[in-house]
């Protein structure tokens, strides 16, 4: 009786576990259950990727759980897996699509699979933020039961708030860390600052656009902080000293 129960319980551990994650390729930070995305730009198209950590197949479900300020006809989005996106004019709250293919376990979507674009009406929607709770789940079967964790996030426009167009892409600014130093790969003209997790600065730096270095060899080895700014966005990021 005990070893059945046993089996149960990791039975039930193990489906309850998340079967993917989902990351902001706007930023490259990982979305997790609750967040708010922030956009602050009309117009703009935000990424998201879907990451299969599951050693099976998974299908993904996007569910409309709410909409604030807005009747969602200013919402435009694509949603489906490995490059089979169907893209919708309007959200509505309820709203559920399914994903067209399978995602295979170690796989993640195109950049295109699943994506949301605000095109701002203050004249028939005048007040701020307008949100969309969406939540995404996967299940073993196209349209199935959920299986793992859902992840449940809000997509809102605020023309008010610092949205992620006002933060440095990947693609914009990305960060190696390799033993003894930082290869900094920037876009634009930047400063640069490593703080300590105690919130001290350790290094500052203004760098042209290209490939730089930090030396890092006089640090301890460990968790930093790194911020990257100019006159117009910034963006703060977790780095590993090696």
């Amino acid at each position: 009786m005990k070893k059945l129960t046993l089996i149960i319980l990791l039975f039930s551990w193990f489906f309850g576990q998340s079967q993917f994650t989902l990351t902001n390729h706007e930023t490259g930070q990982q979305i997790n259950d609750g967040d708010i995305i922030t956009v602050s730009t009309s117009g703009i198209t935000t990424h998201v990727i879907a990451n299969n950590t599951n050693s099976n197949d998974i299908y993904l479900t996007l569910e409309v759980l709410n909409i604030n300020n807005t009747n969602g006809s200013e919402m435009q989005y694509c949603f489906g897996v490995n490059g089979g996106g169907n893209c919708f004019f309007g959200m509505n709250a309820n709203d559920i699509k399914y994903g067209v293919n399978p995602l295979p376990p170690g796989t993640s979507t195109r950049d295109t699979d699943i994506d949301f674009t605000h095109t701002d009406d203050p004249t028939n929607f005048p007040n701020y933020p307008k949100d969309y709770v969406i939540k995404i789940y996967a299940s073993d079967t196209n349209g199935g039961s959920q299986i793992g964790n859902a992840i449940t996030f809000t997509y809102r426009y605020d023309p008010n708030a610092n949205g992620i167009d006002n933060v440095f892409s990947k693609d914009e600014f990305n960060v190696i860390s390799l033993s003894g130093k930082l290869q900094i790969i920037n876009k634009q003209n930047l400063k640069i600052s490593l703080f300590d997790l105690t919130g001290k600065k350790v290094k500052n730096f203004e760098f042209s656009a290209g490939v730089n270095e930090i030396n890092t060899s006089n640090l301890t080895k460990g968790l930093y902080l790194i911020n990257a700014s100019n006159e117009k966005k910034q963006i703060t990021r977790k780095i590993i000293i090696k």
